[in-house]
């Protein structure tokens, strides 16, 4: 396959929302030293680079965007392409604070790990007496789940779903379930719609799209919902 034709394949990945596949044919394009190296297609190439980068992004792997970020605005400053400047430099905006993100994400992970070293019924324990239990159950499990502990995850995030439902804390009861997911990737469908019918319930937009994104990453298409159905 000819670079003209990788390039190709890799814009259309991308325009179908498989980025991890077009980063790769982006990156193949990309690598061609000719292609990297002719003056008459320096746009072309720089543009090649940022839809590269936006890959790397849309694929959940922002670090690896900043080169490609780097050789597209070298490229477009010494062709004085201010739009393509701007845009460029929209998109090192995004991959940074979604490398911030990735930074705090792996922060609260630690946390929560740390957290699930400790007795469950130890942390609960220390909570004061209004503090919502669930929300630490939650955390524990999560910690547990990321330190190869499942069946003590499923555990903790079983009662944590159980404690929110008497409690009416609608929010942990749909992270509970959504934990539930992960740690029991076979029964993720389950979960998920148990997730989604809590938060359709509880009308709120931060839950589902919540609940939307961990189906997403867990591969589960939930069914869409009637509109026209009785929801009693």
């Amino acid at each position: 396959m000819t670079t003209t034709e990788t390039l190709a394949q890799g814009v259309q990945a991308l325009r179908d929302g498989r980025a991890t596949e077009a980063a790769r044919l982006l990156a193949e394009a990309c690598a061609d030293p000719d292609f990297a190296t002719a003056p008459e297609v320096r746009d072309l190439y720089a543009r090649a680079c940022s839809l590269q980068a936006q890959a790397l992004l849309l694929a959940g792997q922002p670090s690896k965007a900043r080169k490609p970020l780097r050789v597209a605005l070298d490229l477009l400053e010494a062709l004085h392409d201010e739009e393509g400047l701007r845009k460029v430099r929209e998109l090192e905006r995004e991959v940074g604070e979604a490398m911030a993100e990735d930074f705090a994400a792996m922060a609260r992970r630690r946390e929560q790990i740390a957290l699930s070293r400790r007795s469950l019924s130890e942390v609960l324990a220390e909570l004061p007496a209004h503090a919502p239990r669930a929300e630490a159950m939650v955390k524990w499990s999560l910690g547990a789940l990321a330190d190869g502990r499942a069946d003590q995850a499923i555990d903790a995030a079983t009662r944590a779903v159980a404690e929110a439902a008497s409690r009416g804390d609608v929010k942990h009861q749909v992270l509970a379930h959504i934990a539930l997911a992960s740690a029991e990737p076979e029964r993720a469908s389950a979960h998920l719609e148990a997730a989604r019918s809590c938060a359709d319930g509880a009308d709120d937009f931060n839950l589902v799209g919540a609940v939307a994104r961990a189906a997403e990453q867990a591969g589960v298409q939930l069914p869409i919902p009637d509109p026209l159905s009785d929801p009693a």
